[in-house]
Formats: C-alpha cells, structure tokens, sequence
C-alpha cells in the first residue's frame, strides 16, 4: 500500500487548489464588481471594498456562502457548536450532516438576504422582472443548418 501516501498529498494538492480558485474568484469579482456585502478575501488583502479597477466598478453582485468554520460559524451565525461537530460537517461523504447544515443555510439566508440589496434593474414599478427562465431549454426546430439546437 505504498501508493496510498502520494495519493493523500494528490487530494490535498487538490482541495488546496480548490481553495485558492476560490479565494482568487472571489478576490476578481469583489474588485471588478460592487458588492453590498463584501467579504474578507485574508489578513493581507482585505475585502477590496474600495478598490477599484480603471474607470469604476463594472457590475454589481451578491455573494451567499456559508464557511464551515467553528469561528466564523459563531461569529457570524451566532450559533455555538462543537469542533467535532464542525469536521463532520466538512465531510461531504456523510449524509447524516444535510439536516444540520441546512439549519445553518436557513439562519444564514436570514442574515445575508435581504429584499434592498437588489439593483434596481431587477426591479421595475414596484413588480420584479423576470430575470431567469425556469425549466427545460426551450426547443428549436431542426433545420438542417449548423448551429440549431434541439
């Protein structure tokens, strides 16, 4: 079982990686857009709430996450819960961790979503305008032509 080791440093190469995609998307985003509610990117960087590129921001964007992280879980959450019971729910492979985490979705979604923080583009006359189609991709006819779908 000699392979078994280079194996564990592959998957934590990986969700290292994963990691700082993350932090560097959210970093883009955060500096190219608006953002109502900023989020800390590290110690170093800050939210780059003020920063912006040539000529202002270029749009304006909400993010919604929840970190499974004992601190921030309390900090921000203000719910209490144990260390162990944080690494459980860093583990995808157990279902018996869906109840309490969405717990934690809903409080969170109480905190963070807020009817205001909409742009007004998403609102017009009081009503909300359909920003998103629901359900199957609508069908094309075939035409023999490139570039139809069905």
């Amino acid at each position: 079982m000699r392979w078994f080791g280079p194996l564990k440093v592959t998957l934590r190469a990986l969700l290292s990686l994963m990691g700082d995609m993350e932090t560097l998307a959210l970093a883009q985003m955060q500096w190219l857009g608006k953002c109502p509610q900023p989020w800390q990117i590290n110690s170093e960087v800050g939210d780059l709430a003020k920063d912006a590129p040539p000529g202002d921001k270029w749009f304006q964007f909400l993010r919604y996450d929840v970190r499974l992280e004992k601190k921030w879980i309390e900090v921000n959450l203000e719910q209490k819960v144990d260390e162990r019971d944080v690494e459980r729910f860093q583990r995808m492979d157990d279902p018996g961790i869906i109840k309490a985490i969405y717990d934690l979705a809903c409080i969170a979604a109480k905190k963070q979503v807020h009817l205001n923080t909409c742009s007004r583009g998403a609102r017009q006359g009081g009503r909300r305008r359909r920003t998103a189609r629901i359900g199957p991709p609508p069908r094309y006819p075939r035409s023999g032509s490139i570039g139809r779908w069905r």
